[in-house]
């Protein structure tokens, strides 16, 4: 045997566990602010009786290299601790395993099989508590997580590890100011507590060999409380990436709060996802050296076709020869056009009763259109081909 061969297969033998190491790679999706509803009202946007929420579950399981696991991070609900019986029952009912009760992180999957887990934080909507009135009508109540601990996870903070990662969940608080926070979404969260900045603090510590991902409801410049504490530790520690939402929007920032790249290189990411109600996700990759993410996805099969002819009891019309579109709705609205990956487009609000919108500088390809009708505080969404 030669010399050359031998020193191949040590070469080798001292490779083979990193080898091993790097196929280990995996992925999970992040979502948020899903706003399951069991009622058809209370702000303008909701998931009624889980439908939407019950797709984009069954696309992700059905996806060709499936998530390892989800992270939901907040307004899980779209009023938490709604009396007697609160909104989440209608969430497990298309989780698994069925009739579990004070679940563990973890416990709960989007599947029978039970193959993917799907882990929470609470967001401000889940603390929002409200109860009806005998003499008609309802009232607020203070905040609680009563029914999300019963239903979907603990009321604390936690960790979760999967071979080089760390993945840990805070809670970014309820709403930080009292008024008429039902019209807005842009309410400062009470932020964390010297506490949790602490406890966060030590559980990276004891992890620093391993990638490391946070998840909460409230993106850092939307905690009213150790913001800056918050940031300090991130960076300090260097965490990978902080999954957010909260204000339904897509961005990327960094420690200083400037807009960088999904993967920027230059520190702590600050990623917000738009709203799974507008049935947005993002894609996490974890690496041995980096946490990949990818830029914001919409699932497209959770999304009504509308290539058909025009009636009266349609909202949008779409001539795909003339390249135009027109909204049958007697109301002011806002339409967005976004492409796949979640990117705007167009923007306009008015009231445009069927009036023709030209699209011609549209591309060959598919194109989500979302109306917002402001009267009946409802969204529609379709999906459109250009040829």
């Amino acid at each position: 045997m030669s010399k050359n061969f031998l020193f191949f297969i040590f070469f080798i033998s001292l490779l083979g566990p990193k080898l091993l190491k790097l196929q280990e790679k995996f992925y999970f999706i992040h979502i948020t602010d899903m706003h399951v509803s069991t009622i058809p009202y209370f702000t303008e946007l909701f998931d009624y009786n889980a439908n939407k929420a019950n797709c984009y579950f069954n696309y992700f399981f059905n996806l060709n290299t499936k998530p390892a696991f989800i992270v939901a991070s907040g307004d899980i609900s779209n009023f938490g601790h709604l009396h007697p019986t609160g909104m989440y029952h209608i969430l497990t009912n298309i989780l698994y395993p069925k009739n579990i009760f004070y679940p563990n992180p973890g416990d709960l999957y989007i599947d029978s099989t039970l193959l993917i887990p799907i882990y929470f934080a609470p967001g401000n909507h889940d603390y929002y508590s409200i109860t009806y009135l005998p003499e008609g009508g309802y009232t607020f109540l203070p905040f609680s997580l009563e029914y999300y601990s019963y239903y979907l996870s603990p009321d604390t903070d936690y960790f979760v590890l999967k071979d080089n990662l760390i993945l840990i969940s805070l809670r970014s608080g309820p709403d930080s100011t009292s008024g008429d926070y039902m019209n807005s979404p842009y309410y400062l969260g009470s932020g964390l507590t010297i506490e949790q900045c602490n406890w966060l603090r030590d559980i990276l510590y004891q992890n620093v060999d391993k990638r490391k991902v946070i998840f909460m409801h409230h993106c850092p410049w939307n905690l009213a409380n150790n913001k800056d504490v918050f940031v300090n530790i991130c960076d300090s520690a260097k965490v990978d990436v902080v999954l957010c939402g909260h204000t339904h929007q897509n961005t990327v920032k960094d420690k200083n709060f400037n807009n960088v790249d999904e993967n920027f290189i230059g520190g702590t990411r600050f990623i917000e996802t738009a709203a799974a109600i507008d049935l947005f996700y993002r894609e996490i990759t974890i690496e041995d050296t980096f946490v990949f993410v990818s830029q914001p996805k919409i699932v497209t099969d959770c999304i009504s076709n509308i290539n058909k002819k025009y009636s009266t009891n349609e909202i949008l019309f779409y001539d795909p020869i003339k390249k135009i579109i027109k909204v049958n709705l007697n109301s002011f609205f806002t339409l967005r056009i976004y492409d796949t990956k979640g990117l705007l487009l167009y923007e306009e609000s008015k009231e445009l009763y069927k009036e023709d919108i030209n699209i011609n500088f549209l591309k060959t390809g598919i194109y989500i259109v979302d109306i917002l009708d402001k009267n009946l505080k409802q969204s529609f969404k379709y999906k459109i081909v250009i040829f």
